[in-house]
């Protein structure tokens, strides 16, 4: 669905006007939705104190970038919907989803390079907005494209579902983290090992004081 938004611009000293597609994208709930992401992302401590519904909602709306994407759209989900994924209470749900995209637009992550003394701050969101009557809807700011867009080479892909049943805010990036180091292979009648080291259990879950 496109809404058209009338924007304006200056052009050689005048006022040009012209128009610009804003694309909505309706996030699909149905089952084998994979929410795919950079490993950086995964790797970066500065997520681990959003709650859990924060958390389930930025891996629902990541989950509707898809990698031959050469943008991000608008993603919107009705209010009932939006209510069911969260486990909110419908009459809650204005000042609960308020209170989530608070914490969603005002989080920014760190890309940390310690040994070479060089960083990248990103905000993950640059808008959201809710409509009781109509739609909930969220849109990525257009630097994150790099950890959620034409992905190549390190990153890793995990079912929508399995965020969604789990209940502790440590599940979330503790699966992320296996799911990672696993490469894609599914736990079956053969053993899957790999290894994970302490610090890396620390930085995902932001216990780096909590567990000394």
């Amino acid at each position: 669905r496109r809404n058209k938004k009338l924007l304006f611009g200056l052009r050689e000293g005048c006022m040009a006007e012209h128009l610009e597609e804003e694309i909505i994208r309706p996030i699909d709930t149905r089952d084998g939705i994979k929410v795919v992401v950079d490993n950086r992302f995964i790797m970066t401590s500065d997520l681990s104190n959003l709650s859990i519904q924060a958390r389930k909602l930025l891996y629902l709306t990541i989950s509707h970038c898809r990698r031959e994407d050469d943008r991000f759209f608008t993603y919107e989900l009705s209010p009932a919907l939006l209510a069911e994924k969260l486990n909110i209470k419908r009459n809650h749900l204005y000042e609960m989803s308020q209170k989530i995209t608070g914490e969603l637009l005002g989080k920014t992550i760190l890309i940390e390079d310690i040994e070479r003394k060089k960083y990248t701050g990103y905000t993950i969101f640059s808008k959201c907005s809710y409509d009781h009557d109509k739609m909930f809807r969220m849109k990525f700011n257009p630097d994150m494209s790099e950890f959620f867009l034409g992905l190549k080479e390190s990153f890793t892909q995990v079912l929508l579902d399995d965020f969604m049943r789990m209940k502790s805010v440590y599940s979330l990036p503790i699966w992320h983290l296996m799911e990672m180091k696993m490469h894609g292979r599914k736990p079956g009648t053969r053993k899957i090992e790999f290894d994970i080291s302490i610090d890396e259990l620390r930085m995902v879950t932001g216990t780096q004081k909590k567990l000394k």
